[in-house]
């Protein structure tokens, strides 16, 4: 940069000049990082607003299946065995209630961009009940036949996150049913693709007699479970 002192007949009485290079290198930096700042603000607000809405959609499912077992229990008072089986479902809508709630709290997980995958046993047998206990009262409120096919080891335990498994199955097997018209069927089938002493690969397809999707829907990561060992 130069700077210079004239005169009245623009004679020049003093000149300088200084290298404000640094300076200027250091304005651009400042201003990438703002932009950079704002632009991450600005994706953090759309994934809670994505996150919240979908979220909000998610929550009716459960819900619906609790207010379905509630109402039978309510319409079969003396049937003990009845009222004990929608205790039962009611209480595993219930936990999967709770675990769409806990994802809503910890929203610093969805401005880190990070979703922690928990690695703890359960029961393969436990898992398959509590999706079909969501499903079944969807598809019957819907009037939708619901086929359950299972060519695993429901008596297994298994290493993984059975709640994000359990979340990806029943956001797929509940739009299954959504589209589909009252009279028509949802087939869901469970396979082992691959198994070791150390990991089991399942394979879950989902069949409908609805409007179909354009392209076809694949598990994540979570499909893949480690098998319990005991010593």
């Amino acid at each position: 940069m130069t700077c210079a002192i004239v005169d009245e007949e623009n004679m020049i009485l003093c000149q300088t000049r200084s290298d404000v290079t640094d300076i200027f290198e250091a304005e651009q930096k400042r201003s990438e990082a703002l932009k950079k700042a704002l632009l991450a603000a600005e994706q953090a607000t759309r994934a809670k607003s994505e996150f919240l809405s979908r979220m909000s959609h998610e929550i009716r499912t459960p819900m619906n299946a609790i207010m379905g077992m509630t109402a039978i229990a309510l319409d079969n008072r003396s049937d003990c065995g009845q009222v004990s089986e929608c205790l039962e479902k009611i209480d595993m809508s219930s936990n999967y209630l709770l675990t769409l709630i806990n994802d809503i709290l910890e929203m610093s997980r969805i401005e880190s961009g990070k979703v922690v995958i928990s690695r703890r046993e359960f029961s393969f047998e436990y898992l398959m009940s509590s999706v079909a206990t969501i499903v079944e009262t969807l598809a019957a409120k819907s009037g939708v036949e619901y086929q359950f096919i299972e060519n695993a080891k429901p008596d297994a335990q298994y290493f993984g996150d059975m709640m994000r498994v359990q979340q990806v199955l029943v956001n797929i097997l509940s739009n299954a049913v959504k589209f589909t018209k009252s009279g028509g069927k949802v087939k869901f089938t469970v396979d082992i693709e691959s198994e070791t002493d150390d990991e089991t690969r399942f394979c879950f397809t989902v069949e409908d007699t609805g409007i179909g999707i354009l392209l076809r829907a694949n598990l994540p990561h979570p499909s893949l479970l480690r098998r319990a060992t005991f010593s």
